[in-house]
């Protein structure tokens, strides 16, 4: 069985706000690139793509991770990932 996650979409005019919950409370660990691997990239996506991102624990357990697209900023205005 795959894991279980949830994702949230919503939209504020031209700005996205995306959400992704899993039941881990490992932090978010972006991965060094390599041509071996198939896995590990989400993150460098979203922090090449996402005007902001971040990520949080949940009170009822697991993690949230967060990223914001759209609006007027291009993604070459990108902030690094930080914790919320």
């Amino acid at each position: 069985m795959g894991e279980v996650f949830h994702l949230t979409l919503s939209r504020q005019g031209s700005t996205a706000l995306i959400e992704v919950w899993d039941g881990s409370e490992a932090l978010p660990d972006r991965q060094r690139r390599s041509v071996e691997r198939v896995d590990g990239r989400g993150l460098l996506l979203v922090d090449a793509c996402a005007k902001d991102w971040g990520w949080r624990l949940e009170d009822q357990g697991g993690k949230t991770v967060w990223a914001v697209a759209g609006g007027e900023e291009t993604p070459a205005t990108v902030s690094s990932g930080r914790r919320m």
